[in-house]
């Protein structure tokens, strides 16, 4: 299960990669719509990491999750470029929130011996919601030629 929020995250982050070169708009713009969530990461990070030691890892994980779903959701229609960037800032506040806790959690729940083969496979979800990310780009972009 840590391993497909590790995945999500990686969607998350990479779809805007494929989404904006679709976009008719400056490339000023486009930088500030792909950063847009690695602003939002930052402030996820700090703020979770240190929370939840005082809140307790899992709900605020699943807080995370949530909001990186929602605000990814929002993204989709998003009713002009400055909410879009909000709601990307939003949702990288969800991934950024999510990754401390990932892997936290599966540190502290994996036998020792087989420890670092398990985190290993946590971070190979990132890999996968990667190419889960390329290949739906392709589908959508290349083969089905949606604009």
């Amino acid at each position: 299960i840590l391993g497909v929020g590790n995945a999500a995250d990686a969607t998350e982050i990479l779809c805007m990669s494929y989404i904006v070169t679709r976009l008719d708009i400056s490339e000023d713009e486009k930088a500030v719509m792909t950063a847009a969530v690695f602003a939002g990461m930052l402030v996820g990070g700090l703020f979770c990491g240190v929370a939840s030691d005082r809140l307790g890892r899992k709900p605020l994980l699943v807080a995370s999750l949530v909001t990186n779903a929602l605000f990814g959701i929002l993204s989709a229609v998003a009713p002009s470029n400055a909410w879009l960037i909000v709601f990307r800032v939003v949702a990288g506040i969800g991934v950024g929130g999510s990754v401390p806790s990932v892997f936290t959690m599966a540190a502290e729940f994996l036998p020792p011996q087989r420890r670092g083969f398990f985190l290993t496979v946590v971070a190979w979800h990132w890999m996968l919601g990667s190419l889960y990310t390329a290949g739906l780009a392709w589908l959508m972009f290349g083969a089905f030629g949606i604009s």
